[in-house]
């Protein structure tokens, strides 16, 4: 993102809104990052006592059957997004006078129906009871994350909310995970200074350290859109101070200059 401000953007009096709106959103760089983290996740610690031994045993059994149902969700959603890509470029082919004499590429995936039920609803009731049968498991955390992005994209705001309400949002890097979304769907709902509570929550969490300035910046324009210019600059500071010559340092710097001018 650039950091360079058009005249445009000082003109525009919703720009902390539009951009916190943009912040907000769920993108498939999300489930990409749960599926990334859950990689390889599963391990039997050698010289644990019988009690932790037990423990990881039960965790890592309810994490096979997680996989599978990742297996399953990952599988259609790619099928979904290969069709939307094929789709786009299937128009510009159209529009392109050029290419009036080839043959127009063909579609290819399959075409979601816009129904969650019919779309998602085997993955979805899979993620539904490892949530129920383990709520306190690093498990159940995955599954609400990935069940919470399938409620956002059909537009159930709410029904995410409680599905990630359902699980321990503990002090794990997962827990972070959970907590940090339960913020930015409050965000969504302009509901700000829930949000903030949330992902102060967040920030406290070292073991999920790697979304600090994600948080900050996303709580900097929060701040602004609550009139607190002061919160919002200094959470602003922190990640150009934290994460130097970084794109989210530079994002955060771009944020500072819209307040200042």
């Amino acid at each position: 993102m650039s950091t360079k401000l058009s005249k445009d953007d000082l003109k525009n009096p919703d720009i902390v809104t539009q951009e916190l709106k943009k912040g907000f959103q769920w993108t498939t760089q999300h489930s990409k990052l749960v599926t990334g983290l859950s990689v390889g996740f599963i391990v039997v610690g050698l010289g644990f006592s019988l009690i932790q031994y037990m423990n990881q045993k039960n965790e890592t059994e309810l994490q096979e059957k997680y996989f599978q149902f990742e297996k399953d969700y990952l599988k259609k959603k790619t099928e979904f997004e290969k069709y939307e890509f094929s789709l786009k470029n299937a128009a510009q082919f159209k529009s392109d006078p050029k290419a009036k004499k080839e043959e127009p590429p063909k579609l290819e995936g399959e075409k979601a129906t816009g129904d969650l039920e019919k779309d998602f609803g085997t993955a979805a009731k899979g993620f539904e009871s490892l949530i129920s049968q383990a709520p306190n498991s690093a498990a159940a955390q995955m599954s609400a994350l990935q069940l919470a992005d399938i409620y956002v994209k059909y537009g159930k705001i709410d029904e995410a909310l409680t599905t990630l309400k359902k699980v321990k949002a503990n002090s794990s890097m997962f827990g972070g995970m959970v907590q940090a979304q339960i913020g930015s769907l409050y965000a969504a709902k302009k509901d700000c200074p829930s949000a903030l509570t949330e992902w102060g929550k967040v920030i406290q969490n070292s073991k999920a350290k790697f979304i600090h300035a994600d948080i900050q910046i996303k709580m900097g324009l929060c701040f602004e859109s609550t009139n607190d210019q002061a919160k919002a600059k200094e959470m602003y500071n922190k990640v150009i101070a934290e994460n130097k010559d970084s794109q989210l340092s530079k994002t955060a710097e771009k944020y500072l200059r819209l307040i200042k001018q």
